[in-house]
């Protein structure tokens, strides 16, 4: 068993006694997306998406996983959203660019 795989185990065992915990939960969907698992990640996202709705970082991260699996309309979605909201982060309009640049929306990508 790696490293990786030790944290993961640790941190899904702790959210079993914990499922409600959000910076538990999210920080496992992050881990999960720097090894990229992106399909366990999204699932974590998800989980955590009902326990802070309005969260940046939840969104955020939910994008990337969408992002990286191809799910390129999903993953619009969830980042427009975001972009709505005040101050949103840098990453976000990078994101939006990379998607939009995807779709052939070469102009709007530029603008982002």
């Amino acid at each position: 068993m790696t490293n990786s795989d030790a944290t993961v185990q640790a941190l899904r065992a702790a959210l079993e006694h914990s499922p409600d915990n959000l910076p538990l939960r999210q920080h496992l969907a992050d881990v999960l997306l720097g090894l990229n698992r992106n399909d366990e990640a999204e699932q974590e996202y998800r989980r955590a998406l009902p326990l802070a709705p309005d969260s940046a970082p939840v969104k955020l991260g939910l994008a990337q996983c969408y992002e990286r699996q191809g799910k390129n309309t999903q993953a619009l979605v969830v980042i427009e959203d975001l972009l709505r909201v005040a101050d949103p982060p840098a990453r976000a309009y990078l994101l939006h660019a990379r998607l939009l640049f995807r779709a052939g929306d070469v102009a709007e990508s530029v603008r982002q």
